[in-house]
């Protein structure tokens, strides 16, 4: 087992402001946080002027637009209404910016958030897998598109390891089970994007079905390294 891996993708998982932001990003606001700087994330600006110096400062281009459009999402305020009525929300979504976390945009089209939860989950365990400045996809994943990621045979599956589902989504195995006297092989995985709420929970195979069988013809096991 991985310990390092499941560590901190269950630290990861009980990360409430990322979580949430990859629950953003799945229903389609653009957004998600990261503190990996290699993905091209925007920091916090270090200052808020005082009002009657704002509107200046909003347009001088000290702040990009990655900067200016997550501060105006995270007041409700509307980019054609910036201006010094607004400022007093536009300066209370800057204090709700948590300067501890980057912002990364891509746009406002639905996002799948699996692969950001892999790729963070195993940046918080020292595993760097970002190639030209994003994390792997699903399907890069389970292609074996990158040197940092070894496919494994199923009968070598640890904790610690990446489920790969289909080419379509992404997880990190937390348990796995074998020689259960009524049940096949199975794992426990946690993830993200398994729908609108379903983000960074604890899966495993229930009493029926198959998946989260390790022989699931459906599952590929690859592990970081």
């Amino acid at each position: 087992m991985n310990s390092k891996i499941v560590e901190s993708t269950e630290k990861l998982a009980k990360d409430n402001i990322i979580i949430n932001s990859y629950k953003d990003f799945y229903s389609g606001k653009g957004y998600f946080l990261t503190k990996n700087l290699l993905l091209g994330g925007s920091k916090k600006p270090f200052f808020f002027p005082i009002k009657s110096s704002f509107e200046k400062w909003w347009s001088s281009g000290e702040l990009n637009i990655v900067q200016k459009k997550y501060i105006l999402l995270l007041s409700g305020v509307n980019e054609y209404n910036v201006n010094k009525n607004a400022y007093d929300s536009i300066k209370k979504g800057y204090d709700k910016w948590n300067s501890n976390y980057l912002v990364v945009i891509y746009g406002g089209n639905k996002g799948w958030a699996c692969n950001l939860f892999v790729g963070e989950a195993l940046f918080f365990a020292g595993i760097n897998t970002v190639v030209s400045g994003k994390y792997l996809s699903a399907k890069q994943i389970w292609n074996g598109e990158s040197s940092r990621m070894k496919l494994i045979d199923k009968k070598n599956l640890l904790a610690g390891d990446i489920a790969a589902f289909g080419g379509t989504h992404v997880e990190i195995v937390t348990k796995v089970h074998r020689g259960q006297l009524f049940f096949d092989d199975d794992f426990c995985s946690r993830g993200a994007g398994r729908g609108t709420t379903d983000f960074g929970t604890e899966k495993c195979e229930g009493m029926f079905g198959d998946t989260r069988e390790i022989e699931n013809s459906n599952i590929r096991f690859l592990r970081a390294q």
